[in-house]
């Protein structure tokens, strides 16, 4: 998905939107052609599932609003 390097751009850029919406502080971030690598900063309150959920939600509603045709390629995926 990401092999392109504006892709990679914006997915990282989507992510790091997503994180600031819900107070989530991303400490180092990696983007590779298959895969996100992300460190993290969050508060006790909130578990590992909530932030990945939040993360890949957020990020990927974005990213989706931006190249909408390649959403074509995930038909069971959620908006």
């Amino acid at each position: 998905m990401f092999g392109k390097i504006k892709y990679r751009n914006l997915i990282e850029a989507c992510i790091r939107r997503a994180a600031s919406r819900n107070g989530i502080k991303i400490i180092e971030i990696d983007v590779q052609p298959e895969h996100v690598h992300c460190v993290v900063e969050v508060s006790f309150s909130i578990s590992v599932l909530k932030v990945l959920q939040l993360l890949k939600r957020g990020s990927s509603k974005l990213f989706f609003q931006f190249h909408e045709r390649e959403r074509l390629k995930y038909p069971k995926g959620k908006d």
